[in-house]
């Protein structure tokens, strides 16, 4: 629908199809996530040259480098990693996670519910992945 159709929708249409978009925004963020995390897990730097993840996210995205911070923080804490070892490192919040993946909630919920997390986790920000 174009922009100069949207006055002829009723009220309840406009509010109902707000909703939607928001959902589908916060699900193709998950999905931008979990690319993410494969890419962090493949190691930033063999896969794009950058040296962590919060590295690459503020300069392909363009966003600011708290933001860039915050959201590899957030990639991180959601998904599996590699552990210096090699092993697989659990996601911190995996029911998060599923709930982030269903367009439930976003970046702010996710955070808000980070912050009460018992076991800080490195960030993303300071850490460039062994081996990369």
């Amino acid at each position: 629908m174009t922009r100069t159709e949207w006055w002829r929708v009723d009220t309840a249409t406009l509010h109902a199809r707000k909703q939607e978009l928001a959902v589908l925004k916060r699900q193709m963020n998950a999905e931008q996530n979990a690319i993410l995390a494969e890419i962090n897990a493949r190691g930033v730097r063999a896969c794009s040259g950058h040296s962590t993840l919060a590295v690459l996210i503020f300069e392909d995205f363009q966003v600011t480098d708290k933001e860039a911070g915050a959201r590899a923080d957030r990639v991180l804490a959601l998904h599996p990693g590699v552990g210096v070892g090699g092993g697989v490192v659990p996601p911190l919040a995996p029911l998060t996670a599923e709930a982030a993946a269903e367009g439930a909630i976003g970046g702010s919920q996710i955070d808000a519910i980070g912050c009460d997390m018992p076991v800080p986790r490195c960030t993303a920000r300071h850490i460039a992945m062994p081996g990369t």
